[in-house]
């Protein structure tokens, strides 16, 4: 991208720029081509997000009804614009709760009545950065309990 500066026309693709007293470190830059603003240049890595791990569980040997508690997963973001907002929610299996919904990290519950021995399901999270960009991760989740 070319931009002008000191009296010239000059070439930029660091996306810094020089404000007369500090350098300064530019997202993106955008131009308004005579009926609406356009993005000309970004200089923001793309985003990107990884799940560790791809799959959680909890286990319990209690014949009786019990609530059980994941570990934990996590969603891991690179690139895109600080700060990172994220959104977890169930997209299979019913009556699992998520402990953080708003957070990188988070675990899942379920209440597993006398006679269940088994639920799965499957969460997704999405990581949003400052500039709207967005990245999805997903987690299995089982609950099993002991069988008589």
């Amino acid at each position: 991208m070319n931009v002008f500066a000191d009296g010239a026309w000059r070439g930029s693709t660091s996306g810094r720029l020089y404000d007369g007293a500090a350098w300064r470190r530019l997202t993106r830059a955008v131009l308004y081509d005579g009926s609406a603003w356009r993005l000309a240049a970004s200089f923001v890595q793309p985003l990107t997000a990884t799940m560790t791990p791809l799959a959680v569980s909890a286990f319990s040997e209690d014949r009786g009804p019990v609530t059980l508690f994941t570990d934990g997963a996590l969603m891991t973001p690179s690139g895109g614009l600080v700060p990172y907002s994220y959104a977890w929610s169930i997209i299979a299996g019913s009556g699992i709760g998520i402990t953080n919904p708003t957070s990188a990290g988070t675990a899942f519950s379920r209440a597993m009545p006398s006679g269940s021995s088994s639920a799965s399901g499957a969460a997704q999270c999405i990581v949003t950065d400052s500039l709207g960009s967005t990245a999805t991760g997903t987690v299995a989740i089982s609950f099993d309990k002991q069988p008589f």
